[in-house]
């Protein structure tokens, strides 16, 4: 369920979140005497990741993931910063682990497949691991954690990062 553009999310931080859907709002429509399209994109991005944060302390996963996809979005697409969106949706993928790991492999897949496109291939192994151990833990789907492992052991491979390559041969031959 990806987020595309900002919208209510019910909860308990509603302040937070009105705050930032008027911020986005006033963004994108026309003339602005105080501050452009850009200052006020980014106030709003930032206001969902404090909505995110304020969730994140309140234990409420879920909505802190939303809110960090919100923030992404706008970063990505108003803002044009996929190195920002990336990062933040990390912080998605870490919000919504507990409460909703299909999610959370969801959204750290998009932040994977920027730092691939990007040649980022150590910081991308990394993040398959951990989509590898979400698969295996948490899901239980065994076939989906191998390709992640294999994936991740590829891209660790290129970067001569051996001790891993063989902890992943061990592990397909266990299995």
């Amino acid at each position: 369920t990806g987020v595309d553009k900002p919208t209510l999310i019910c909860g308990l931080n509603l302040a937070d979140q009105l705050q930032a859907e008027r911020a986005y709002s006033s963004a994108g429509s026309g003339f602005s005497l105080f501050g452009g399209k850009t200052e006020k994109y980014e106030k709003a991005a930032q206001l969902y990741k404090d909505a995110a944060n304020a969730f994140r302390l309140q234990k409420s996963g879920r909505e802190a993931g939303q809110a960090f996809e919100r923030a992404a979005a706008i970063e990505s697409s108003q803002l044009k910063e996929p190195d920002d969106a990336a990062n933040t949706m990390t912080d998605a993928y870490k919000s919504y682990r507990q409460d909703d790991p299909e999610d959370a492999a969801r959204v750290l897949e998009q932040a994977i497949n920027h730092y691939t496109m990007k040649g980022n291939f150590r910081r991308a192994a990394t993040h398959k691991q951990n989509v590898a151990e979400l698969y295996e833990t948490d899901l239980g789907d065994l076939r989906r954690a191998m390709e992640a492992y294999e994936t991740a052991a590829g891209w660790f491979e290129h970067d001569n990062a051996e001790a891993y390559v063989y902890r992943v041969g061990v592990c397909r031959r266990a299995s």
